[in-house]
């Protein structure tokens, strides 16, 4: 099978398509698409690997809202390390995924997962509209500070917040946008979505108005930074809109929307949700 890049303006385009600004590929398959994504897992605590070998492909094709329906993982792994594999296949059936995996034992912990999706309607970020509301799901830098409490905990004590370490540690579920998404699609219509990574919000943003021709316009004070974000950003004199966010959706909600509604239902499913501004007319203002 052969892909090329087409651009995302004309849906006739889409019978093969790599989508590069997402790490994506499409198929047209008998009236849905097949969405394929690779991806190299490495830098984290190797107990962790198997959980995020498969929620940072599924949170990647979640952006088109794809379903996984078949994951391939390989793993190197130092001697000694169990259960990584069982996780990663866990996780897999957990949401409806055909797990098969392979194991090299090596001095560092490194995971390369190929994954296919599958989706009826497709969510592309070029059906944006001006106007729609920008809602932001997640906790902000909660990839940053989990990153912290596991290489620099020593930051986390030096600001009298050594109490924070260990909720910062095992933060994994903060770290998947697959579940908000589903969620989301079940009680609104979304016009695109954009799942952040280790890019952080701000380059996120900037992606989805790169591919839809549109601008937005954010408000700082909508957006429910972490406490410990906030004071290791002030000491270490970093935006905390461009630190490590895997886990959180940006999604473009019609204006009209109901948005205390919204709101509810997926705070009852455990998603801070907070509508930070909205998608405009070619200007991109952080206020």
């Amino acid at each position: 099978m052969r892909f090329h890049k087409l651009s995302l303006k004309d849906p006739e385009s889409l019978d093969e398509t790599i989508l590069s600004e997402l790490d994506l590929a499409l198929e047209r398959s008998r009236g849905s698409y097949n969405v394929y994504t690779t991806g190299v897992v490495t830098g984290i605590p190797p107990e962790d690997i198997g959980f995020i070998s498969f929620h940072l492909p599924a949170s990647k094709i979640s952006a088109l809202g794809a379903d996984p329906k078949f994951v391939f993982g390989s793993f190197l792994l130092p001697e000694g390390y169990q259960g990584i594999v069982e996780d990663f296949e866990e996780e897999a059936h957990r949401y409806g995924s055909r797990a098969k995996s392979k194991v090299v034992h090596g001095r560092r912990a490194l995971a390369i997962i190929s994954m296919r999706g599958e989706v009826r309607e497709i969510i592309l970020p070029t059906n944006v509209k001006i106007g729609d509301l920008i809602a932001l799901i997640g906790a902000p830098g909660a990839e940053f500070l989990y990153l912290i409490a596991n290489r620099k905990p020593e930051l986390f004590m030096r600001l009298g917040m050594e109490d924070n370490i260990r909720k910062w540690k095992r933060a994994l579920w903060m770290l998947t946008c697959v579940d908000a998404v589903r969620t989301l699609l079940t009680i609104s219509r979304v016009d695109g979505l954009i799942c952040v990574d280790s890019g952080g919000i701000l380059e996120s943003l900037n992606k989805l108005a790169d591919l839809s021709g549109t601008g937005f316009i954010i408000s700082r004070d909508k957006i429910e930074f972490p406490p410990e974000l906030m004071r290791i950003s002030t000491q270490m004199y970093l935006d905390p809109l461009k630190l490590p966010s895997s886990g959180v959706t940006l999604a473009a909600i019609p204006k009209h929307a109901q948005v205390s509604q919204i709101s509810e239902i997926l705070e009852m499913h455990g998603h801070r949700v907070s509508f930070i501004g909205n998608i405009a007319r070619e200007v991109r203002i952080i206020s």
